[in-house]
């Protein structure tokens, strides 16, 4: 049961977001959409111009809320404690 609460089972929806700097994110990383746990980071790799690349995961209950204009951050919820990359909601066009 617990394992079907985390979402283990649920179809995950791949994305990748660029950054220039990606200071605390790594494999595991939360990802998060209007402040509700949605996913987890994949893959961080440093590409050959100095940005950064960073695959993420959507759960399925999520993904029809990720959008065209939807923006990805790099945030701390916290003063201290790990970054999240917050997923922005898109508008509905």
């Amino acid at each position: 049961g617990a394992a079907i609460k985390q979402g283990w089972f649920d179809k995950k929806y791949y994305f990748t977001a660029i950054f220039e700097n990606a200071d605390g994110v790594h494999q595991g990383t939360l990802v998060q959409m209007s402040g509700l746990r949605a996913g987890s980071v994949s893959d961080v790799h440093l590409r050959d111009d100095n940005k950064i690349t960073v695959k993420f995961y959507v759960l399925g209950k999520y993904r029809d809320r990720v959008r065209t204009d939807s923006k990805v951050q790099l945030i701390r919820p916290f003063v201290i404690g790990d970054r999240v990359l917050d997923v922005g909601v898109g508008s509905p066009e």
